[in-house]
C-alpha cells in the first residue's frame, strides 16, 4: 500500500484542518495492514533543504530558483521537524505494521533507531534512495500477484478434477503456506468475494504495468510479470477493474 505525501501536507478534513500523518482516525487502516501483513510504503514531507534559507548555504538552491513551488515554510504546510515526527509517531504507534520508508541515512538511521525502541520486529536497510525503496514495494506486489494467480489456478484445477478445492487449501494454509497472503487470499479465491475490493484490478494493473516497466529499465528479464499484466489487463477489459484483483480468477471460467 502507497502512502503519498499529500498526507500531512495537502490532505484536509471536514473542517478544513490538515490531517496529520498520525491522525488517530486512520489508525484502524494501519492496523488492518498489520494483520494482513499488506506492507506500507509511505513518502512524508520533502527534503528539509526545502524548508532552509536561499542562500549559497542551500544545497538545493538551484532547484529552488529554477521551480519556486518547491520551497516551504513552518506554515506551508508546516515545520519539517513537525512532519517528521508525525511520522515517527506513527510508526512507534503500529509495531504491528510494516512501513517502508526512505530518505537521508541519517534521517534512516533515526528512523531505524526510534523503530527499535518502539519494539519492532525488525528493521531492514535498502539504502538511501527512495527509488530503492519503490522497487521493493515493487517487488513485494509482483509476489502477490504471482501467487493470487498460481492459487487460482490451482485451485480451478482442483475443482474441475473433482478434488474439494477447500480441503486443499487447508492443507495447504496449515502446513508449506500457512502464510497471510495464501491464507487471506485463498479464502477470496474459494468464497469468490470478489466485491467490495480491498484492492482493485485497476490499481493491481497499474502495479504490473510499472513492475513492468522497471524490469525493462533494469533489463531484467520477467517472463511471469509480462503475463501477469496480459493477465489483470484482460481482466480490467473484461470489466473487471473496480473487482478485487483476485477476480483475476474470473477469467479462468
Amino acid at each position: 500500500m502507497k502512502i503519498y505525501k499529500s498526507l500531512g501536507f495537502s490532505v484536509k478534513d471536514i473542517d478544513g484542518k490538515r490531517v496529520k500523518v498520525d491522525d488517530p482516525r486512520l489508525d484502524p487502516i494501519w492496523k488492518k495492514a498489520g494483520e494482513l501483513k499488506i506492507p506500507v510504503i509511505i513518502h512524508t514531507a520533502d527534503p528539509k533543504p526545502f524548508w532552509d534559507p536561499m542562500d549559497s548555504m542551500n544545497e538545493r538552491w538551484l532547484e529552488l530558483a529554477t521551480h519556486p513551488g518547491r520551497k516551504r515554510s513552518n506554515t506551508d504546510p508546516a515545520p519539517w521537524d513537525t512532519l517528521m515526527a508525525e511520522q515517527h509517531r506513527l510508526f512507534k504507534n503500529h509495531p504491528g505494521t510494516t512501513f517502508i520508508a526512505a530518505g537521508e541515512k541519517s534521517i534512516l538511521e533515526m528512523i531505524k533507531s526510534l523503530l527499535h525502541d518502539a519494539g519492532g520486529a525488525a528493521v531492514w536497510e535498502f539504502g538511501n534512495e527512495p527509488a530503492t525503496a519503490n522497487v521493493a514495494k515493487l517487488c513485494s506486489n509482483f509476489l502477490i500477484i504471482s501467487a493470487i494467480e498460481s492459487m487460482a489456478e490451482g485451485i480451478n484445477l482442483a475443482k474441475r478434477s473433482g478434488l474439494d478445492a477447500t480441503t486443499w487449501m487447508n492443507m495447504l494454509t496449515q502446513s508449506l503456506f500457512a502464510a497471510p497472503i495464501y491464507i487471506n487470499y485463498g479464502n477470496i479465491l474459494l468464497k469468490e468475494l470478489y466485491q467490495p475490493a480491498g484492492f482493485t484490478l485497476r490499481l493491481g494493473l497499474k502495479d504490473a504495468n510499472l513492475i513492468v516497466q522497471q524490469a525493462r529499465e533494469a533489463k531484467a528479464k520477467m517472463p511471469i510479470g509480462e503475463l501477469m499484466q496480459q493477465r489483470l489487463n484482460e481482466s480490467v477489459a473484461n470489466g473487471l477493474a473496480e473487482h478485487d484483483w483476485t477476480a483475476v480468477a474470473l477469467m479462468l471460467k
